[in-house]
């Protein structure tokens, strides 16, 4: 028997009513193109998204109601201490049921499964989650023409969900920090924020440029083979990416003694900056005070209160990691050997040319006293330190 009762605690499962429902998905879009002269196309296009049965994994259902933080230090108590009591009996505690044993938590007594330490839902059957996904894309294309070629796209998005997935294997929006329980059970609204993955701006350019010297270009095109050897037939390549960072979900360890709340979120100060004004983008400078100064305003953050929920949202939209800028440049040059199917090509990749430095996620917990300073960079594959690499290849 599965019960508080028992020497050996265990937790029954429970399914859901829409248990099994399939993840569903609806689209929509439509672009509008114009092409300006024969070389170069403008497009403008609209994209948007929504779904609903999401895999969640959040449903809390042991959880003591909301209401009952009222109660205050009395939910830690044990049930048997307070009943008859003054304070007891004007709260209406009573055993849930008559074998319920008087040393466990008055917050235990409270859950809507009081004779259960714990109600587990079965593999994968918490279908709560929705999101909706809206995005504005604008990108021109130059094909080539004196020896240019161009491909630039901006895309203004926004993803908004409740969940971040609640199987890593087939979760949709899990990653950074993807899988946060909700805070309170019975305030399943307040999870619905930004998505984690929400990345509003982003900005790709892809070029190829021949430069116009060398035989049969602009300039030079009767040199000598030594001046053409050395000048000529040279052309650049490259990807550039900026965009914005992901948002930043801020916690506190402080708890509201409730039984089977989920991590509690700190309490934001509205009318202060979330990000630091005194961030310089150095995360080693050492403000005033001795200490390293922080990315995130440590005055815009407090611990919430005994027995309260933090009231910041799930995900910061408008307090995010460092954004990413990356640019991978290429120069290079062909010798053609006697014909046109036989070339040597010699070529330079700069990958992350300018070397970007691409900071990690701050220290978002708010008692800690680290909170809000970042002690370390990412390194993605696109956007790894600085790599010269020099390449020599032979066609034939």
């Amino acid at each position: 028997m599965c019960s508080v009762n028992s020497s050996v605690g265990c937790n029954p499962a429970i399914m859901f009513p829409y248990t099994g429902y399939a993840p569903r998905f609806g689209t929509w879009n439509f672009t509008v193109e114009h092409r300006f002269g024969p070389n170069t196309l403008v497009r403008a296009a609209y994209e948007g998204s929504s779904g609903v049965h999401l895999f969640a994994s959040r449903e809390i259902l042991d959880a003591t109601p909301t209401s009952d933080l009222k109660l205050g230090s009395m939910l830690l108590q044990s049930i048997g201490s307070v009943l008859g009591t003054p304070a007891g009996n004007a709260a209406g505690i009573h055993l849930p049921f008559a074998s319920f044993p008087t040393s466990l938590s008055v917050s235990q007594a409270l859950t809507q499964f009081p004779q259960y330490y714990g109600v587990d839902e079965s593999n994968d059957s918490d279908m709560s989650g929705h999101s909706t996904f809206h995005a504005l894309e604008l990108s021109v294309e130059h094909h080539m023409s004196h020896g240019l070629w161009v491909q630039a796209s901006y895309t203004w998005a926004k993803t908004i969900d409740n969940t971040e997935g609640g199987n890593p294997a087939l979760a949709i929006f899990e990653g950074n920090g993807g899988g946060n329980s909700s805070q309170d059970e019975y305030d399943r609204r307040a999870d619905k924020a930004v998505s984690n993955s929400d990345i509003p701006q982003r900005v790709v350019i892809s070029y190829v440029y021949n430069f116009p010297v060398g035989r049969g270009r602009h300039f030079l095109s009767n040199t000598n083979a030594v001046a053409n050897a050395v000048l000529g037939g040279w052309r650049v390549t490259g990807i550039q990416q900026y965009q914005s960072g992901v948002p930043i979900v801020v916690y506190s360890g402080q708890t509201t003694g409730l039984r089977g709340q989920g991590q509690e979120r700190a309490n934001v100060i509205s009318s202060l900056p979330l990000k630091n004004p005194a961030w310089t983008g150095d995360p080693n400078a050492i403000g005033s005070n001795g200490q390293k100064i922080p990315y995130i305003n440590p005055a815009a953050f407090a611990r919430p209160p005994e027995f309260t929920f933090g009231n910041s949202p799930a995900f910061f939209g408008n307090l995010r990691n460092p954004g990413i800028l990356n640019e991978d440049i290429s120069l290079a040059k062909d010798f053609f050997l006697m014909s046109e199917q036989r070339k040597l090509t010699i070529q330079a990749n700069w990958f992350n040319a300018f070397n970007r430095t691409i900071f990690g996620g701050p220290n978002s917990t708010v008692e800690s006293a680290a909170f809000g300073t970042l002690s370390g960079q990412v390194t993605p594959v696109s956007v790894a330190g600085r790599e010269i690499q020099f390449m020599l290849r032979l066609t034939f």
